[in-house]
């Protein structure tokens, strides 16, 4: 393995969270998903556009067998609930993982 594979290598695993009483499951968002989801939410990144955290929690939220939990048939319920359910949801999908740098430390 040369050492761009090496570099390249990354391990894809779930991470669970509660949300509402339930155990929910996230894998990390890939440059891949925000691709795909700028294209349509340009300013998701910086918290002004909510539909896109909707987009990534569609995409990214799972059940324990790694299943979807939510799919397009859910996202209006999901664009008419309260802001802080919403944005508890999204930064659930993108916390929990930790860094490279993070694992050395503990």
């Amino acid at each position: 393995m040369s050492l761009a594979d090496d570099l390249l290598d990354w391990d894809n695993a779930r991470s669970s969270f509660i949300w509402r009483g339930q155990k929910l499951y996230t894998s990390q968002v890939t440059v891949a998903d925000l691709q795909q989801i700028l294209k349509k939410h340009p300013n998701v990144l910086n918290g002004t556009d909510l539909g896109g955290m909707v987009e990534i929690i569609l995409r990214k939220v799972e059940d324990e067998n790694g299943e979807r939990v939510f799919t397009l048939e859910h996202k209006p319920k999901l664009m008419r609930m309260p802001v802080n359910e919403i944005t508890d949801l999204f930064n659930n999908v993108f916390s929990g993982f930790e860094s490279p740098e993070d694992a050395e430390k503990n």
